[in-house]
């Protein structure tokens, strides 16, 4: 390929700066505690990797992410997972801020980003023991070797009904990592007043001990390193043994080299996940706002941005993808 065609087909980065736009994306605001319910991290599901309240195979478990101003349905489409954030808002109770975002916050196509407007901050919340993963939104933790797990391996039927399945205990031969959306918040030093309330667990008894309530995110917050390795090596099953689906389903490889390994599982991510499905579980539920908080982002020249899809607006800016969603839904 000459130079003239790499230069042609090289992907160009979109920063979204039109106030009215970058509003599209918001999910609402955090302003009341919400921590997701122990059982989102305690059963993961498994679709070539270990996925955190959300798979490959398209299940969201709707406890474990909050809603913000959103209905159900409204955050069902695979795209609306590949962009998004929470204004203003302070992390979910038991997550950590991770790192923070200066200029602007990419979405999981890395292509594509909001620019913040002055006086914004912008801050990634992750699980408790996940790490940043480098990749929009996406956050990251280790499996050791020999690392006892529960998860569900989903499926659709003929009639394209989905299963979830039986919760499966395996233990896993080697070192691997498994993966979830993060939260992502913005607020401005004026919200902080509102947001203190956001931080206090109004019933500590009743909720699983996951740490501290979540503080504002604060630029101390130290940035921990990415792995290097992103593939799931195919977990061994306990002794209530796995269906031949299952079996099939967990056969993933070790990659040969630590890029090789990165480049692969974050194709999976990307890639092979279908629009989602939705359960219901007990839990802490974020309740929806009968009010709008004013939300405060970029306000600054606004760029062209054509087409249109079923949230208005997003047609260029928005890349068209399959989405995996536990989305880990």
């Amino acid at each position: 390929m000459s130079n003239e065609d790499a230069t042609a087909t090289a992907p160009t980065t979109s920063m979204i700066t039109e106030p009215a736009s970058i509003r599209e994306y918001n999910r609402g605001p955090i302003t009341k505690y919400y921590e997701p319910p122990s059982s989102c991290a305690a059963t993961m599901s498994f679709d070539g990797n270990m996925y955190y309240g959300w798979g490959d195979a398209g299940i969201l478990d709707t406890a474990c992410y909050p809603m913000g101003t959103l209905k159900k349905e409204e955050i069902e489409p695979a795209s609306t997972w590949d962009l998004y954030y929470y204004s203003p808002a302070v992390c979910p109770g038991g997550w950590d801020t991770i790192t923070k975002f200066t200029s602007g916050v990419g979405g999981v196509d890395t292509l594509t980003s909001i620019a913040l407007g002055p006086g914004t901050s912008a801050a990634l919340c992750c699980p408790s023991d996940y790490v940043y993963h480098t990749f929009g939104h996406v956050c990251t933790s280790m499996i050791t070797q020999g690392q006892s797990l529960n998860y569900v391996i989903p499926s659709t039927d003929i009639g394209g009904t989905l299963h979830i399945g039986n919760v499966t205990t395996s233990i896993y031969p080697s070192a691997s990592h498994a993966f979830a959306n993060g939260v992502i918040v913005m607020w401005q030093s004026t919200d902080v007043p509102l947001l203190r309330a956001a931080t206090i667990n109004p019933n500590p008894s009743t909720t699983a001990p996951s740490g501290p309530p979540t503080a504002l995110p604060s630029a101390s917050n130290p940035t921990p390193t990415a792995p290097t390795n992103t593939s799931s090596p195919a977990p061994t099953a306990s002794a209530q043994g796995l269906t031949t689906a299952a079996k099939i389903g967990i056969g993933v490889s070790i990659p040969l080299a630590l890029l090789l390994g990165l480049a692969f599982g974050w194709f999976l991510f990307r890639r092979r996940r279908p629009p989602p499905a939705y359960v219901e579980s007990s839990g802490n539920r974020l309740e929806k706002y009968a009010h709008v908080v004013p939300v405060h982002e970029a306000y600054s020249e606004p760029a062209e941005i054509g087409g249109n899809d079923n949230r208005g607006g997003k047609g260029s800016v928005r890349m068209e993808q399959e989405h995996q969603r536990h989305e880990l839904q």
